[in-house]
């Protein structure tokens, strides 16, 4: 069955439905329109949470360190010496 026909079935029944079945045909669309947004909320946290994950690691290893430690010094200044001209 097509996604236009869906769309026409529930078009054709709300309009000869009765009013209890237009309740019901509206219940339906709410409900397939709220499981779609939490699939889709569902899946942009996941993507989030997974590009933040490089972040968490590195942070969780130095965020006690002392500024003079060289695994808060070392590579940085290692690559601006490399980046940029003397």
């Amino acid at each position: 069955m097509s996604p236009g026909a869906v769309v026409r079935l529930h078009m054709r029944g709300f309009r000869l439905g009765r009013r209890r079945h237009r309740r019901w045909i509206l219940a339906e669309l709410a409900a397939g329109a709220l499981w779609v947004f939490m699939v889709w909320y569902h899946v942009a946290v996941m993507a989030v949470g997974q590009s933040m994950t490089s972040f968490f690691a590195v942070w969780t290893v130095h965020h006690n360190c002392d500024r003079s430690h060289p695994a808060r010094e070392g590579e940085k200044q290692d690559l601006l010496r490399d980046v940029l001209p003397p």
